[in-house]
């Protein structure tokens, strides 16, 4: 059985009992009897300040992109401040009479993930003020074990830090690995889980799945995120606005049987993909019937979500050329961490190279990652 800081109040009344803070996090941030983090923070004799909200907002309501605003919220008796403002940052006025800031949002495991840039951001302006970081940690959704992905050229908000896309740490791991790496002196404490261990996936931890972000329902979601998030930088719908984000990946004028007769029959492990419609009601496509391709995980410990989400590109690029990157290829070039997978692609280069040429890269990163890992 998997439990958390917050399943643990007598750890946390340790670190904050008379202090001053300040407390980032989201309503997902949970025990297991569903009370929220500031809830909890507020019975243990600290004074709450304020709680700093994430890209989506608070609530996670908030659509991707849009800014969100700082508010006094009447219902919870909470000050919220912004990080996903303008320029999304962590404020040094946040700090003044500040003892500790905490840090509690439960992330996908995934490096696209804003939520890894917040959590920098405050480690960074932590050091800065001299103020202490308490980090509570939380699960790797989709284990901590599997790696996969390139290790990107160049650092963005998402692409927070040299880690593969499926890094395989805990928040608590994240903030150990920056700090070593970037050699800060920031009074980090991470209080760390009880009874996790890497090989688990979130669903056997026991503890309650809340959403994590809009389009980030269901823990199936989470395990598909890292491959097909790629289809962000391209002319294809990703499903947004559907029930399925993620796991919908189509336009109006897709070949889509093509698309999946060519896909399937690569054979990828633990993965089908099915000829589908569907109707997106936001985002690309907004209320226009889209021909596309549902991707079925039938095996979650075999599936590749980065490997089999380029074969899926690199299929419809075989059938519609450069139609798929006349727009967004920037976006794609950021989640990726430079233009190479792209160029590769588009030059005609196997997929199966691409993934290949990781080896040696995530081989240092497993080396690179020892030293700051707490669970086995």
């Amino acid at each position: 059985m998997v439990n958390t800081a917050l399943d643990r109040p007598y750890e946390l009344r340790k670190e904050l009992e008379g202090r001053t803070c300040i407390l980032v996090s989201t309503n997902s941030s949970v025990n297991k009897k569903l009370e929220q983090s500031f809830e909890i923070i507020r019975r243990l004799n600290a004074d709450l300040k304020a709680v700093v909200a994430p890209e989506h907002g608070f609530f996670g309501s908030k659509k991707e992109g849009q800014r969100v605003e700082e508010a006094v919220d009447q219902d919870l008796g909470l000050r919220l401040l912004s990080w996903y403002s303008e320029k999304p940052s962590f404020r040094d006025e946040w700090l003044e009479g500040v003892d500790a800031v905490v840090y509690d949002i439960q992330d996908g495991g995934v490096r696209y993930h804003t939520y890894l840039s917040t959590l920098k951001s405050a480690l960074l302006t932590c050091t800065k003020k001299q103020v202490r970081l308490i980090v509570l940690d939380r699960p790797n959704p989709i284990r901590g074990d599997v790696l996969e992905g390139n290790i990107p050229k160049k650092l963005s908000i998402v692409c927070s830090w040299y880690i593969p896309v499926r890094y395989g740490l805990t928040p608590g791991e994240f903030a150990n690995l920056v700090k070593r790496e970037q050699n800060l002196k920031c009074e980090l404490k991470v209080i760390k889980l009880s009874g996790w261990k890497r090989a688990m996936w979130f669903d056997e931890t026991a503890l309650p799945w809340v959403q994590i972000s809009p389009n980030t329902p269901t823990l199936t979601t989470c395990i598909i995120y890292p491959g097909t998030c790629i289809f962000e930088g391209t002319t294809l719908s990703v499903g947004r606005g559907t029930t399925k984000p993620f796991e919908l990946i189509g336009s109006p004028w897709l070949d889509a049987k093509s698309v999946v007769e060519r896909f399937n029959s690569l054979k990828l492990p633990g993965v089908k993909a099915r000829y589908v419609r569907f109707l997106p009601w936001y985002s690309r496509y907004n209320k226009r019937e889209c021909k596309g391709v549902q991707l079925h995980v039938l095996d979650r410990n075999r599936f590749q979500p980065l490997r089999c989400a380029l074969h899926l590109l690199k299929t419809m690029l075989e059938i519609h050329g450069d139609k798929i990157f006349e727009e967004n290829a920037e976006h794609f070039d950021l989640l990726l961490g430079d233009d190479s997978i792209r160029k590769s692609l588009l030059q005609g280069v196997d997929v199966e190279e691409l993934v290949t040429s990781w080896a040696k890269e995530l081989s240092r990163y497993k080396e690179r990652i020892k030293p700051i890992l707490l669970y086995r």
